[in-house]
């Protein structure tokens, strides 16, 4: 009697724990949802109220940036449906941390959000600098330095879930403790280290052309070592919750873009009138690829089980 009193007084307190880590976890969520409004409104108040009148006149006197705004907006709809299945994924398991992959991935997309309305920013402010001598050029690199710091809360997430594969690959569907562990201490110190640098190399820059060019070879790094990720996690037949092959081959596609664009922008200014513009274009409608087959891998089981 005694005995099944207190496995009834468990299984009361257990379910209480996981009402009460659920509501922690919504109301999380619901703050990250109340931040990117935030975000919204102030980009909207900050820069598209202020100089209404020079973007006013960039978009009529430029045929891409309409186009590249309708790009950007699809890519926004895109990851914002990514970070709601991966939160969603992540609120549906039995107990929910914050350092459970599903919750990191969502977290980098999460990200995405704002990183793709300030290069809307970025691109807008170019057109107006380059084509209409508004704005100043100090005032652009500001703006993409703003953009990379944004970077860092994009990559960081996937970046720990990354290297802590790097760390444990070979332990991958073990239960050794102690290995996962030292794995976990040397992501986090990997993870300061990373962020550290990235950030020294963001704010010493001086240069829009040189920044440019350090910041896209982090990014491409980045991006390499994201499509290292989710193929160890596919020939190790782990996150069975998701396809992790059809999401590597949508990174090997962002890769293949990035690369691309680099390319373009070195060639078509010289070719043709709006070069870069026309590059960015191809390089931000391409992406909209990698960005379908995210959105299928996501929604998508793998074929193994373990």
């Amino acid at each position: 009697m005694i005995e099944e009193k207190n496995t009834e007084l468990s299984r009361v307190k257990n379910k209480s724990m996981k009402s009460a880590r659920r509501k922690r976890n919504l109301l999380f969520i619901s703050l990250l949802v109340v931040f990117q409004f935030l975000f919204y409104f102030f980009t909207l108040l900050y820069f598209y109220i202020p100089y209404f009148e020079d973007i006013s006149i960039a978009y009529s006197g430029l045929y891409y940036l309409p186009i590249l705004t309708v790009i950007i907006t699809i890519r926004i709809i895109i990851y914002i449906n990514l970070t709601y299945i991966l939160f969603k994924m992540w609120i549906s398991q039995k107990e929910p941390h914050y350092s459970d992959i599903p919750f990191l991935i969502g977290l980098s997309f999460y990200g995405l959000i704002s990183g793709k309305l300030i290069d809307l920013v970025v691109y807008t402010s170019f057109a107006i600098i380059e084509y209409h001598h508004g704005l100043s050029e100090l005032f652009l690199l500001n703006i993409s330095k703003f953009r990379y710091f944004i970077v860092i809360t994009e990559l960081l997430p996937i970046i720990l879930v990354g290297f802590y594969l790097f760390l444990f690959r070979h332990n991958l569907g073990k239960q050794d403790r102690k290995i996962e562990r030292i794995a976990r201490k040397n992501t986090i110190i990997f993870s300061i280290f990373f962020v550290f640098t990235f950030l020294i190399i963001v704010i010493i820059q001086q240069s829009i052309t040189f920044f440019s060019i350090i910041a896209g070879v982090m990014s491409l790094l980045s991006i390499s070592f994201i499509i290292w990720m989710f193929i160890t996690a596919y020939r190790g037949k782990i996150l069975p919750e998701i396809n992790s092959l059809i999401i590597s081959i949508g990174y090997i596609l962002a890769l293949i873009f990035n690369v691309l664009l680099s390319i373009l922008l070195n060639i078509m200014p010289q070719v043709i009138a709006y070069g870069e513009a026309i590059a960015i274009t191809i390089m931000e409608g391409g992406s909209i690829i990698s960005n379908i087959l995210f959105l299928i891998g996501f929604k998508t089981k793998s074929h193994y089980k373990v």
